[in-house]
């Protein structure tokens, strides 16, 4: 009984061992080549191209005083009422009228400042320790200094379940990516 117990965990181990290599085969033929990969860099350079929009974007509405801030910051909360199926033709108007029907660029300017991240990081921002921004102002940061050495590595969170939330709102677009020409892949990207 010692012997056939042994000797079936030695099979079973070999067949896992194989079943991983066999497993890592499909993946690498099938993903990356058909979908996978090769989707992935439009996609991923959308949704850092929506990060970065929204992240600059609140910042200006959350920290700085400008005449019309919140007019601003109204329509681009009302803007997110309206369905996303009213603005396809408007947006592919455009996207025919610059040249960029079938290419990646077409498909990521019109989606790269999303209302909900807009609001997301305004709100995240209005909590950001205006002390913190002195500090770097005395230090003769500019502007956009402040943005990318005191801000961006505060505001990581935020941009972490931005990035998540956008990924996840690309990958179940299944209308505007084939629109644009990019339905070649059979997923969005």
């Amino acid at each position: 009984l010692a012997h056939d117990l042994g000797h079936g965990q030695a099979n079973y181990m070999y067949t896992l061992l194989i079943g991983a290599d066999a497993l890592g085969a499909i993946l690498a033929a099938v993903v990356l080549e058909s979908r996978g990969f090769l989707p992935l860099t439009p996609r991923t350079a959308l949704i850092l191209a929506m990060v970065w929009c929204c992240a600059l974007a609140g910042f200006a509405l959350a920290k700085y005083s400008f005449r019309g801030r919140s007019i601003i910051f109204w329509t681009i909360l009302g803007s997110q009422m309206l369905p996303f199926q009213l603005l396809i033709v408007p947006l592919f108007i455009e996207i025919v009228k610059l040249g960029l029907v079938e290419s990646y660029f077409g498909a990521i300017v019109p989606l790269a400042a999303h209302p909900i991240g807009l609001f997301f990081m305004r709100q995240y921002l209005l909590s950001f320790n205006d002390d913190l921004l002195a500090a770097g102002r005395v230090d003769g940061a500019s502007e956009y200094r402040l943005f990318w050495s005191v801000v961006l590595p505060n505001i990581r969170p935020a941009l972490a379940t931005l990035f998540i939330l956008f990924a996840l709102d690309y990958w179940n677009n299944l209308l505007w990516p084939p629109l644009c020409g990019l339905a070649r892949y059979g997923r969005p990207g």
